[in-house]
């Protein structure tokens, strides 16, 4: 079997994002993450970031920017806000 595109999951930190990344987490070879996306929870979405090997992640507040990058220093995930 081919590799599948990888995805974006949107809105990663709320129920419906929650319940994707499980099925990603049952399926990794399958769902390859390239981004997740959230809203105002940091840790929350760092957290899923490093979980799903995400590329990169971003949060729609700008102030929170720097405390994503911080969250995710060292694991090689990028990050942007706004």
């Amino acid at each position: 079997m081919s590799r599948a595109a990888s995805i974006t999951i949107l809105g990663a930190t709320g129920s419906v994002g929650a319940s994707t990344a499980a099925v990603v987490e049952a399926f990794p070879e399958r769902f390859p993450v390239e981004a997740v996306v959230g809203g105002r929870r940091v840790e929350a979405l760092a957290h899923t970031a490093r979980r799903l090997g995400a590329r990169f992640a971003a949060i729609a507040d700008p102030q929170a920017g720097p405390a994503l990058r911080e969250a995710l220093a060292g694991t090689g995930i990028a990050s942007g806000a706004g």
